[in-house]
């Protein structure tokens, strides 16, 4: 497996990023019990004026999973992070994780959100040392755990 930026500004790459993108939150959306996820109405055009650093892993030429994220000021945000179902569980989030942090952003305190219910998230983020911040009620009855790691 290979990790590498993405210029999503290219059409078949906006395109791969939805065949990954779109099956891995429909997983969270049954997992978090809410079909109302932003990310699920991508369009390849959102995804292409996107201002969001994406890095990729890819198996040869084929896109398992990606990471994206923003910077700001002394700070990061991880924004999304996608995998194939069907390499779920195969350690594509967590090379993908792991490369963020060592390689894109070592030095530089870095927040996330996911779904309270999001069990896998939230062991994946707690690993590489991400810890509990607050809740932020993204619904009625739907909780996103705001994570962060690193000095705010």
């Amino acid at each position: 497996m290979q990790i590498r930026f993405v210029n999503t500004s290219e059409p078949g790459i906006a395109e791969e990023i939805l065949t990954v993108q779109c099956p891995a939150y429909e997983e969270e959306a049954k997992v978090i019990g809410f079909d109302g996820i932003p990310y699920l109405k991508d369009t390849v055009h959102s995804i292409q004026s996107s201002t969001e650093t994406f890095l990729g892993c890819f198996e040869e030429d084929t896109l398992l999973g990606f990471i994206a994220f923003e910077t700001e000021a002394n700070k990061a945000q991880i924004t999304r992070l996608c995998v194939l179902p069907s390499y779920f569980r195969k350690g594509v989030a967590t090379r993908l994780v792991n490369h963020l942090l060592t390689h894109s952003i070592p030095e530089t305190p870095i927040h996330v959100h996911t779904g309270s219910l999001n069990t896998p998230a939230l062991h994946l983020y707690r690993q590489f040392g991400f810890v509990h911040d607050h809740l932020v009620e993204a619904q009625s009855g739907v909780w996103l755990q705001c994570l962060t790691r690193g000095s705010p």
